[in-house]
């Protein structure tokens, strides 16, 4: 094999080992990352889901409260108001009240009137754990009231799952009379409803010792011990996270599942894409500047040098000359080369004069010989480097080859999973150990090849890293950047805790802004509200988050807390370097707030009614179009 061509197999193998590493180390900083930020994300909005189930709960629960608070009610159930179905209760009574099931209760528990609908068709229908007759004491729905005047809760029915509330009803003297019970069916319209207001592509709701879907079947054992919710992914566009849900009872007994959009998974796989093209293709330029340069600088004239060698040595022309105008090792050797050559060509002529004139023949003979044993000096030493290069273990490089072609299409598993895979880089480590002890034996020879290889070596250390994007304006979903920034403080909607977030977002396109300096001050913000909150000892700590219009050429992000508050004479001082008024504060979060919104044409400032009174920070930024260098 010629020394270029071990050349370019031994770039091309660093080539493949430098793509590799990046890979792995992309996959651990890039890929990991995304998916644990999607996971985290998916069960916030979990989270949100059963907070969405609560909510229609206790509108139930304040609808059921409303019947049950009228005075005729109570004679009605008590027998004393037979007219109250006609003026209370018409036929599109629970249409109006949006219903699915009502039931008004007697105190002995016999129902003095019912009605259950489908939700679209208004249709009468059957509910068989409401009984039409009486309700019985051990009945999930009177179990739950127990101890109290209301309950409201799941409950799993023939007709599928059921949101129901009850609510006693008292007489004039204030004496249980009754209950009346309402219901709501989780079916498609009240899905529809909550898919609205949540990130959520689909709801489900089973028993969970019940039928469920094979997929929810294998998890039902993990999902009921753990903790937290559970999340499976079921392709690379969705997400299903399931949790329990308690029914009317408290008791964990329901399975909810909620199906995401793997939004943050698709950003992380394009940012890892690019990476990886970046890696291949600078790991592509620079072997061709490599080779470019080795052909130059080292395989070119040495090539050149033994044609020339060799051709001296078949011709016996000492006159030829090599004529290398080069100030390295290689142009050395080349005029020493050629001044040797001058020597021994003017040696020639005067041992031919003098055979000729002294008819010396056997010295001439000798001349010829000692000529000869310089030019297979030379041509040695013009070689060596070549056939040392020639000794490298080029099957051990083909047998990489061979394994790196046979393992292309699943290399990573390969070399992490496969047993003789973890064998790879032991093994290359020992051939690298070779390579350099025949590269060392190289350079020994034929000092010429150490300044290019040097400057080979000297190009893969010099490799640049992966640049930020600091500085750079991309345009920018503000709410999304919000809730990034809420989940960051881990304070996101609906998570456990005394703290509530509130969010008004107007629906507004996005906005150029370097996302960095953007982050970097909602974090800011939010960590100065919530401690605001905490060492307040606020009751009920409560941050609203908004984003609105100012103007045609403004908007503004809100961040409110119901704090403390801010004296007036600490409205702009609070934004100095240093200024802090908490005991373990260092005065630098708002401050370099502030610096960062000036850094992107924006205003910060705080406003507040006074101690008590809680405190808003205003960030007011620019719809800017063509004066910002967007990123592309």
């Amino acid at each position: 094999m010629s020394l270029r061509n071990q050349i370019v197999l031994i770039l091309a193998l660093v080539a493949v080992l430098y793509v590799t590493a990046d890979v792995v180390l992309l996959r651990k900083m890039i890929a990991e990352p995304f998916r644990v930020l999607e996971e985290g994300e998916a069960k916030q909005n979990v989270a949100r889901v059963k907070a969405g189930l609560q909510g229609v709960l206790d509108d139930l629960a304040v609808r059921t409260r409303g019947l049950a608070g009228r005075t005729d009610t109570a004679r009605f159930i008590a027998g004393e108001d037979e007219g109250f179905v006609a003026d209370t209760l018409p036929s599109t009574a629970l249409a109006d009240l949006d219903l699915n099931l009502l039931l008004f209760v007697a105190q002995d528990g016999m129902v003095r009137w019912s009605r259950a609908e489908e939700s679209g068709s208004r249709a009468p229908v059957h509910v068989r754990e409401f009984p039409s007759e009486q309700i019985l004491d051990r009945h999930p729905v009177t179990l739950a009231r127990h101890g109290g005047d209301a309950s409201a809760g799941l409950m799993t029915t023939a007709n599928g799952p059921l949101l129901v509330a009850s609510q006693v009803v008292r007489d004039a003297r204030g004496e249980p009379a009754g209950v009346v019970i309402a219901g709501r069916f989780f079916d498609g319209a009240l899905k529809d409803a909550l898919l609205q207001r949540m990130n959520v592509l689909a709801v489900d709701i089973w028993p969970a010792d019940g039928d469920l879907p094979p997929e929810a079947a294998e998890l039902r054992d993990t999902i009921t011990a753990a903790p937290d919710p559970v999340v499976a992914a079921v392709s690379e566009d969705r997400l299903d996270v399931y949790a329990t849900q308690d029914n009317i009872l408290g008791q964990p007994t329901l399975l909810v599942r909620s199906a995401f959009e793997r939004s943050i998974s698709r950003s992380g796989g394009r940012i890892f894409d690019f990476a990886l093209l970046s890696t291949l293709a600078t790991a592509l330029l620079l072997l061709l500047v490599l080779l470019r340069l080795l052909n130059r600088i080292v395989i070119g004239p040495l090539s050149h040098l033994t044609r020339h060698t060799v051709e001296i040595g078949r011709t016996e022309d000492m006159s030829a000359r090599v004529s290398m105008e080069r100030k390295d090792e290689i142009g050395l050797l080349s005029r020493e080369f050629d001044g040797l050559m001058g020597k021994l060509e003017k040696s020639r002529e005067q041992v031919i004069k003098t055979s000729r004139l002294a008819g010396m023949s056997e010295i001439a003979t000798g001349v010829l010989h000692s000529v000869g044993n310089v030019l297979n000096s030379v041509n040695v030493s013009a070689n060596l480097a070549k056939r040392k290069t020639e000794q490298l273990p080029v099957a051990d490089l083909a047998a990489i080859k061979d394994v790196l072609n046979e393992h292309r299409a699943d290399l990573g598993a390969f070399v992490t999973l496969d047993p003789r895979g973890r064998q790879f880089l032991p093994f290359l480590d020992e051939l690298s150990r070779s390579l350099v002890s025949h590269k060392r034996d190289i350079l020994e020879e034929l000092r010429t090849l150490g300044g290019g290889m040097e400057h080979m070596m000297e190009l893969v250390r010099s490799q640049q890293r992966y640049a930020g994007m600091a500085g750079v304006y991309e345009p920018t979903d503000l709410g999304a950047e919000i809730d990034s920034a809420v989940v960051i403080c881990g304070q996101a909607y609906g998570s456990s805790g005394a703290l509530q977030v509130r969010r008004e977002y107007e629906d507004i396109p996005k906005v150029p802004v370097d996302r960095n300096r953007l982050m970097e001050i909602l974090v800011n913000l939010l960590q100065n509200a919530r401690q605001a909150l905490d060492d307040a000892g606020t009751p009920t700590k409560e941050i609203a988050l908004r984003v609105r219009r100012d103007g045609p050429e403004h908007v503004r992000i809100e961040v409110e807390d119901n704090g403390p508050g801010i004296p007036e004479e600490n409205l702009t001082r609070i934004f100095a370097h240093g200024f802090t008024t908490r005991k373990d504060g260092h005065g630098f979060g708002l401050h370099i707030s502030a610096n960062a919104a000036t850094e992107m044409q924006a205003t910060l400032w705080a406003e507040s009614a006074g101690p008590g009174q809680g405190a808003t920070f205003i960030l007011r930024l620019p719809l800017r179009t063509a004066e910002v260098a967007v990123a592309a």
